[in-house]
């Protein structure tokens, strides 16, 4: 879509942030309405970049083609409520057409590790080869640390068109094309509302814009401004339009909530605070309208926070006062938020207060008389039953309520933590209370019974109905999360078919403690997890948990999945008609509908996490997502125990959020029986993995991965395989620590397994680095087969003393070579840095890019001064292999057995069987077990659990034969 139009007379205005009736157009240009959060840079030359120009320049091919950027930083508000259009504006200012050509406005969607630093990163210098964090370097010696698609990190490497892979299709990209004769103050509009809601989503990256021309004999020359023009008029200008508000305010924080006020109290204090502009009444009953409500609370001037008073309290009574909230397009409250509290008894100092308000509108509390001291209730406006109760304000509270309709007392604390229970033939939140495991009785309020979908008590766009600390157990069944019509629609909730990707659970509340967190668990979940209830994400929904800001959170013993075999933007790296694979965009089966409602029954994750701590997965078992497994940045302390993640879309754990810049993680990250296999692929409803799709498909395909990083990463006993990129990518683990034991990673398309940071250690695993395992697969639709080369094992020296070792391991591969070894954005290795390697079986083969040509055992291009240290001793290697000059070789150490393994085998397929036969020479080979070398200890026991060392002899590789 293109718009052209002039600014008459050389005047234009900023829109700011306008209301139309409900509707809210916001416009971010550089300088204007105190907007401060663009970045414009050039990039030409093959890798020069500069930011020295004040105008757009479009000329030249391949190699010299330029790109012009522009990005802006985007507020929450903008990326708030449904987006109905988006449109980036530019504006002549002179210039020369020499040859017209269309230039085309390329999201940029950072499919290639580019990371959250890189716009930042533009600002940091001008010249070839310079500035852009360390993405415009020349990576011929380092890899993954690139502009393109597919990179091939060889001498090449600059010869090429660099930016291409990294921005959304041609044919899916708008444009406009200048003429000489349009005047200046032209103004060129494109529509980027699909980039916009891609970024809102979180299924693309904010990394702006590139302006580039289509027709390669172009020649355009300083005709648009950027945004460091100096008349701010003319800078490009983002505007984002907000479909009409249809949200009801809500209640972010209240006091007080389930509070004990001391006897001698008269007065109590009420506030509430809301997440827009409105104005909040109050009254005694939960059934009284707004309009009707008699008491108003005093606003502030933002009319955010709301001020109150209640007047003569009674000592021993309880107090339940109901508000509602009208925002100032007349969306209202629908479920009044609750003011509870009580007043002690002279008597007694126990809080008898019967129920926490959860500060959300979503208090279940109806008037149940749940009093436990010995106070009698007065009958002053307190007391709200609302059921058929026949209180007359003369109960006598006694610790045994006497009402008989809907009372829910249940004798307990409501500050203390509670269970709730969930299942299919439970009730709603009106209907049941969800604190005994029983079905509802079909008749009745505020039943003692449990709720029938998580949605009950963890409503969407409302604060949880739980408090941290409390747990929720649900019972065997499938469950529908998301936006469900005549169940879960706009009669009921804030869900709305305009954004039903919305229409989710809320961030679950802290637990108080590590000793009590928030639980949500399978019913099964303490007798061996056999069954598991089912979550099933539809309607394109965002998560089915959300954990950002969450700590001392306990999942288990949960299916995870969706109910379509499809991913988001299948094949869309095919999308432009030139392509010679252009056919497989057209004819893909497996691209879910992201176009109109109804979306489908498909789910973009099962986990998102950002800033979370101390969380516990355990027992799940996730699949079949459209995008991610999960994705959880900025974490710590997190383990996950017994957990599959299989056949997600795009990748399985990521830990690279998008839109932040603080998702590196700290602390202990723990995976313990973990399954991390064929993501990047498509699942079928019978769990088959189908549509396999590379990075230069337009896909991803990592099994884990991270941003920056910290932390001590630990792997045990972890399946990491068939993914359609790198198995474990931990290339960006910056001062962590690593340690893998008793572990398998095979037939993943790029590297196994790739370490950085201080300190790693593996042992007792196999690295079956059998990367173009896709190739001719009836599973695959396209796959960058052996990506990056297919180093089996890349190792990446990010500190200069940093040290790693192996140890009693199984390593295979047919990519270039077998270890790679980096020095991680420094100079070079140090003589500090050493790898340790011992007890290890290596087999050589043929390299799938190059079939004349063998594995390579060991290679670095960072060690020009030779001052690495290798200890290298007690290994058997042999196969098809070569050993580069000044690198080890066999034999490195004096006990080194230089003969290819005996293996059971078959080698080949989908699982290796690598276990050595009883005539392998490296039986009873290797050096002793339990002996520490260079700060590391050898295993032992092997990866199956067996003692080590018992029949005399320690075994080389990972099995010890028993």
């Amino acid at each position: 879509m293109q718009i052209k139009t002039m600014i008459m007379s050389g005047i234009l205005l900023s829109l700011g942030i306008q209301s139309a009736t409900a509707e809210q157009i916001l416009s971010y240009q550089q300088g204007v309405e105190g907007y401060q959060g663009t970045l414009s840079v050039l990039f030409n030359y093959g890798r020069h970049q500069t930011t020295q120009y004040d105008t757009h320049y479009e000329r030249w091919t391949g190699t010299h083609r330029n790109y012009n950027i522009e990005r802006f930083t985007l507020d929450d508000a903008s990326l708030a409520g449904e987006i109905t259009q988006a449109t980036l504006t530019f504006y002549r200012v002179g210039g020369w057409v020499y040859h017209e050509s269309d230039i085309i406005v390329r999201q940029i969607l950072d499919p290639d590790n580019l990371g959250s630093g890189y716009p930042t990163g533009w600002k940091q210098g001008d010249g070839f080869r310079s500035g852009a964090n360390l993405e415009s370097r020349d990576d011929t010696t380092s890899p993954d640390t690139k502009w393109r698609l597919s990179d091939p990190d060889g001498p090449d490497d600059l010869n090429v068109d660099y930016f291409q892979g990294v921005l959304r299709s041609i044919a899916q990209s708008p444009s406009f094309r200048p003429v000489q004769s349009d005047p200046v103050g032209t103004v060129y509009t494109v529509d980027v509302t699909a980039d916009i809601q891609c970024i809102q989503q979180g299924l693309c990256p904010n990394q702006g814009w590139a302006l580039t021309h289509v027709d390669d004999d172009a020649n355009l020359q300083h005709v648009t401004a950027n945004s460091r023009y100096a008349e701010a008029m003319y800078r490009p200008k983002l505007t984002i339009t907000l479909a009409d508000d249809h949200m009801e305010p809500l209640v972010l924080r209240s006091l007080p909530n389930g509070a004990s006020l001391a006897a001698a109290s008269a007065t109590a204090n009420l506030s509430l605070t809301t997440n827009e502009p409105a104005i909040c009444r109050y009254d005694l009953s939960p059934r009284v309208e707004f309009n009707e409500m008699r008491y108003i609370l005093n606003a502030s001037a933002d009319r955010l926070d709301h001020f109150g008073l209640w007047n003569n309290l009674a000592k021993g009574s309880q107090y339940s006062l109901y508000s509602r909230c009208q925002d100032s397009v007349g969306n209202t409250t629908r479920t009044p938020h609750v003011f509870h509290f009580s007043v002690s008894n002279t008597d007694t100092d126990g809080d008898t207060s019967s129920g926490g308000d959860t500060g959300t509108g979503a208090d279940t509390d109806t008037g149940a008389d749940t009093g436990t001291g010995t106070g009698t209730d007065t009958g002053t406006g307190a007391d709200t039953d609302t059921g058929a109760d026949t209180d007359t304000g003369t109960d006598t509270d006694t610790g045994t309520d006497t009402d008989t309709s809907a009372d829910t007392d249940t004798g307990s604390n409501p500050l203390e933590n509670q269970t709730y229970y969930i299942r299919t033939d439970g009730g709603t939140h009106d209907e049941c209370n969800g604190l005994s495991n029983q079905a509802y009785s079909g008749t009745g309020l505020n039943q003692n019974c449990a709720v029938s979908h998580p949605f009950e008590l963890l409503p969407p766009y409302k604060e949880p109905r739980i408090k941290g600390g409390d747990t929720l157990i649900i019972a065997d069944g499938d469950y529908r999360i998301g936006y469900t019509k005549d169940l879960y629609d706009e009669s009921n909730t804030a869900c709305s078919s305009f954004y039903p990707y919305g229409c989710s659970m809320p961030a679950l509340p802290s637990g108080p403690s590590a000793e009590k967190p928030t639980r949500i668990l399978g019913e099964n979940w303490a007798t061996g997890c056999s069954t598991r209830p089912k979550l099933v994400g539809v309607e394109r929904l965002y998560q089915i948990f959300n954990l950002k800001d969450a700590d001392n959170v306990e999942l288990q013993c949960l299916e995870m999945t969706d109910n379509e075999a499809c991913t988001a933007f299948h094949m869309h790296g095919f999308s432009n008609p030139s392509n010679p694979n252009h056919n497989l965009y057209l004819d893909t089966p497996y691209r879910c509908n992201r176009d109109s409602y109804p979306f489908g029954d498909w789910a973009e994750k099962a986990i998102f996490a950002h800033n979370s701590d101390n969380v516990l997965l355990k027992n799940l078992d996730i699949h079949g997502f459209s995008s991610r497994g999960i994705t959880a940045g900025g974490i710590s302390n997190w383990t996950l125990e017994n957990v599959d993640i299989i056949a997600n879309g795009s990748a399985g754990f990521d830990s690279d959020v998008a839109g932040t810049d603080d998702d590196s993680n700290s602390g202990d990250l723990i995976f313990n029986r973990v399954a991390i296999k064929w993501n990047g692929c498509v699942e079928t409803l019978d769990r088959q993995p189908v549509g396999c799709w590379g990075q230069s498909a337009g896909g991803y395909g990592d099994g884990l991965a991270t941003n920056d990083t910290s932390g001590n990463w630990i792997f045990d006993q972890v399946d990491i395989s068939h993914n359609t990129s790198d198995g474990i990518d931990l290339l960006y683990n910056i001062d962590g620590t690593i340690k893998i034991t008793n572990s398998r990673f095979e037939g993943n398309a790029g590297n196994q397994v790739k370490l950085s940071g201080s300190r790693a250690e593996i042992s007792n695993s196999l690295l079956i680095g059998n990367c173009a395992y896709f190739k001719d697969q009836p599973v695959t639709a396209h796959v960058n087969h052996c990506r990056a080369q297919g180093a089996a094992l890349s190792l990446s020296y990010s500190q200069d003393d940093s040290k790693m070792a192996v140890f009693n391991s199984y390593i295979t591969g047919n990519g270039d070579g077998l270890i790679g070894i980096g020095s991680r954005g420094r100079p070079a290795l140090t003589s500090d840095n050493s790898l340790t390697f011992y007890n290890n079986l290596v087999k050589g083969d043929v390299e799938f890019h190059t079939p004349t040509d063998r594995t390579f055992f060991v290679y670095t291009e960072s060690d020009s001064n030779q001052v690495m240290n290798y200890h290298f001793d007690y290994n058997q290697i042999g196969g098809l292999i070569k050993f580069p000059v000044n690198h080890p070789d066999c034999p490195s150490g004096a006990n080194d057995i230089c003969l290819a393994p005996q293996i059971s085998g078959p080698e080949s397929g989908a699982h290796f069987n690598v276990q050595p036969l009883s005539s392998n020479q490296g039986v009873n080979s290797g050096y002793l077990a339990g002996s520490e070398i260079n700060g590391f200890t050898l295993p032992i026991v092997d990866i199956e659990g067996y003692q080590r060392n018992l029949d005399g002899g320690n075994d080389i590789g990972p099995y010890e034969l028993h």
